[in-house]
């Protein structure tokens, strides 16, 4: 059994995407290869998927996909795209 505490901040006057993610933490054995732009199930704007967005999603990680640790993934869609977005996921490497 084991236990891991994150932080999450989120500002709705700021953001007008959501970035929403198909899992917000994920296990990983070490050596496995994962696309974390797959991890996203939607980009909702004004109540509307615009899924369109998701190749203009910037991702910011250090995950080592080979070396067991905890990992936090920050998910931005820029302000050019006419809404912006943050989005922050977990993924532990075992």
């Amino acid at each position: 059994e084991s236990s891991l505490s994150v932080n999450c901040d989120y500002d709705r006057s700021v953001y007008l995407a959501d970035i929403v993610l198909k899992n917000y933490l994920l296990y990983l054995p070490a050596g496995t290869e994962y696309d974390l732009r797959s991890n996203i199930q939607d980009i909702v704007i004004s109540n509307q998927s615009n899924m369109q967005l998701v190749d203009q999603v910037d991702i910011q990680s250090g995950v080592d996909f080979n070396k067991p640790g905890v990992y936090e993934v920050y998910y931005y869609l820029g302000s050019d795209t006419g809404s912006s977005g943050r989005c922050k996921g977990i993924v532990v490497i075992q």
